[in-house]
C-alpha cells in the first residue's frame, strides 16, 4: 500500500510543479514566439489553403530515402539558405487545456513516477537521494527528447532549457515525495 501512495504522490507533485512552472512562472513561456496580429492572420490564411492535413511538417521538404543524389544536393542548399522549420498543425482546432490532456498528462506521471519508485525501492535510498534519482530520470528524459529536438529539428535552445528546469525540477520534487513516503516506518 505504501508503495502505491508513493507512485500516486510522485506524480501529484510532478503534475503540481509543472503547472507552476508553466502558469506561475517565465519558464514556461521560455523561447516561445507569438507572430503579431495581422501577420497571424495572414499565417493562418496561408495554412488554410496549403495545408490540407493535420500533422508535423518539417520544411523544406525532402523525401532522403528516395532523393538522388542531385536533390539531396538542392535540398541542403535551400536549407542552408532558409527559412528552416517545423510546424505542429492541427487543421481542426481543439480545445486548449481540456481535460482530457490535464488527465492524460497525470497519467504520463503517473507511469513515470511508477518507474522512479521501482528504482527508489531497490536502491533503500534516502530521502535526499531520492530527489537526485528523480531528477537524474528528468536528465535522462530531456537528453532523449528535448535536446534531440534541438539538435534535429533546431527547437530554440532557450525552449529546450526551460523544458530542462521543468523536468528536472519537478523529477527532483516528486523523488523527494516519493523517497519521503517509503523510508516512513509501516
Amino acid at each position: 500500500m505504501k508503495t502505491l501512495i508513493a507512485v500516486v504522490v510522485c506524480a501529484v507533485v510532478v503534475f503540481i510543479a509543472s503547472f507552476v512552472t508553466h502558469m506561475l512562472t517565465p519558464i514556461g513561456e521560455m523561447g516561445i514566439k507569438t507572430f503579431p496580429g495581422e501577420k497571424e492572420n495572414a499565417m493562418i490564411s496561408a495554412m488554410r489553403s496549403n495545408v490540407t492535413e493535420s500533422g508535423f511538417y518539417f520544411f523544406p521538404a525532402i523525401d532522403m530515402k528516395n532523393a538522388t543524389p542531385e536533390q539531396q544536393e538542392a535540398w541542403t542548399k535551400k536549407y542552408s539558405a532558409g527559412p528552416n522549420g517545423v510546424l505542429i498543425y492541427n487543421l481542426s482546432g481543439g480545445e486548449a487545456m481540456s481535460a482530457g490532456q490535464m488527465i492524460r498528462e497525470f497519467v504520463f506521471n503517473l507511469f513515470g513516477a511508477f518507474i522512479l519508485v521501482l528504482f527508489l525501492l531497490r536502491m533503500n535510498t534516502s530521502l535526499l537521494m531520492g530527489g537526485v534519482v528523480g531528477a537524474l530520470m528528468g536528465v535522462f528524459a530531456w537528453f532523449q527528447t528535448s535536446a534531440s529536438e534541438w539538435n534535429w529539428y533546431s527547437f530554440p535552445l532557450i525552449f529546450v532549457i526551460g523544458v530542462a528546469i521543468d523536468i528536472v525540477a519537478g523529477w527532483f520534487l516528486g523523488g523527494l515525495a516519493a523517497a519521503g513516503i517509503l523510508a516512513r516506518k509501516s
